[in-house]
C-alpha cells in the first residue's frame, strides 16, 4: 500500500469518526484532503472501497495496540483495564451513526467486521479469565467458555442491533458500564478489593 494511500485513508477515518459514514461524500473528502476526485479514485474504486479500507485499518491498528497491552507485564485485571481504557477514548472520539451507517448502508462489511471481530474479543477475553483465575484474582468456579461467550453476546446486541440504547447513550458510557459489570461479575474478594482500589485512584473515563 502507497504512502499516500495510506495517508487517505487515514484521514478519511477521521473524518467518519467525527462525522459518521453517509454525511461524508467523495467530494467531502477530496475538499477535506485538498486533492482532486480524480487522486481518490485512483487509489479507491468507490466510497465502499474506500469505508472497506478505512475498517480493515482500523482493526489492524487496535489489534496491535491490543497485542502489545496484552504482552506487557500485568496482571489479568490491569491488562483489562488497560484495554478497556483504551477502547473507551476510541469510542469518546467516535460519532454514533458510524455503526448505524455501516449496519444500514454497508451490510456486507458490517456482517465480516462482526465475525472477525467476535473472534478476536472472545480469545482475548477468555484467555484473560483464564489468567486471572490463575493469578488468583478471578473465581475458580468460574467457566471461561460461557461467560466469554455471555461477554461477546453483550457486545454484539449493544453496538450492533440495539439501535434504541446506543441512541440513548453515549458508546463510551455504555462500554464503561458494561465492563464494570463484567469485572465485578468475575473477581473473587482479593480481585474485588483490588479493582476497586484501582478505579477509585485511576478512574476509568
Amino acid at each position: 500500500m502507497e504512502e499516500k494511500e495510506i495517508f487517505i485513508i487515514e484521514k478519511v477515518g477521521e473524518l467518519f469518526k467525527k462525522y459518521g459514514i453517509k454525511s461524508v461524500s467523495m467530494d467531502d473528502i477530496a475538499q477535506q484532503l485538498c486533492i482532486s476526485k480524480k487522486t481518490l479514485y485512483q487509489y479507491f474504486k468507490d466510497k465502499a472501497d474506500l469505508v472497506t479500507k478505512v475498517v480493515n485499518i482500523n482493526n489492524c491498528e487496535k489489534d496491535q495496540k491490543f497485542l502489545e497491552i496484552i504482552n506487557m507485564d500485568l496482571n489479568a485485571i490491569d491488562s483489562l483495564l488497560e484495554v478497556s481504557k483504551h477502547l473507551i477514548e476510541m469510542l469518546k472520539g467516535m460519532n454514533p451513526p458510524i455503526i448505524y451507517d455501516l449496519r444500514k448502508y454497508y451490510p456486507e462489511l458490517t456482517k465480516e467486521l462482526i465475525i472477525n471481530r467476535r473472534q478476536h474479543v472472545y480469545n482475548n477475553i477468555k484467555n484473560n479469565i483464564i489468567k486471572g483465575i490463575n493469578e488468583g484474582v478471578y473465581r475458580k468456579d468460574l467457566n471461561p467458555e460461557i461467560i466469554t461467550t455471555f461477554y461477546v453476546k453483550r457486545i454484539d446486541d449493544i453496538f450492533f442491533e440495539d439501535e434504541e440504547t446506543l441512541n440513548k447513550y453515549p458508546q463510551h458510557e455504555l462500554f464503561t458500564q458494561m465492563f464494570i459489570y463484567h469485572v465485578r461479575g468475575i473477581v473473587n474478594s482479593q480481585g474485588l478489593a483490588y479493582f476497586e482500589n484501582k478505579i477509585k485512584n485511576e478512574p476509568i473515563i
